[in-house]
């Protein structure tokens, strides 16, 4: 895997990955960028929520689960002094269907979190990382 990184100007900067997808990323606010852009750890929030997403989303699937929707909400704490690593986050999956089987979302959220999510798998004992299911009709 590879990405490029350039700096656009102030504190933004311009991703590629190596099949030319592109995100911009940007300081907040309070830090001196104009918060046009999502910020780094802004993206590896996102990043925890896409990739156990994409697994949740195939082993429900594959469960042959119906649902309509899914979204990740996720919530980080961060140390207060530098370097401010995350140490907790929390990930919320909310689920809409009917007749969704919570004993199988939670096998589910399951394998993604303890076998197949890399991003998951990267963050260190640092981090505590909790779940939570809420299943709606």
């Amino acid at each position: 895997m590879h990405v490029d990184v350039s700096w656009i100007s102030n504190k933004q900067f311009e991703t590629i990955n190596e099949e030319g997808a592109k995100f911009r990323m940007d300081s907040k606010k309070k830090s001196g960028g104009s918060g046009d852009f999502a910020s780094p750890t802004d993206h590896l929030l996102a990043a925890v929520a896409g990739c156990t997403g994409i697994d949740v989303v195939s082993i429900l699937q594959k469960m042959r689960q119906q649902f309509r929707s899914l979204r990740i909400e996720v919530d980080g704490t961060q140390a207060e002094e530098n370097p401010k690593y995350f140490t907790q986050i929390h990930i919320k999956y909310v689920i809409e269907g009917d007749n969704v089987d919570r004993d199988k979302v939670e096998q589910a959220v399951a394998f993604s979190q303890d076998k197949y999510c890399s991003v998951r798998a990267t963050l260190t004992d640092k981090c505590k990382v909790t779940t939570e299911i809420v299943i709606t009709p």
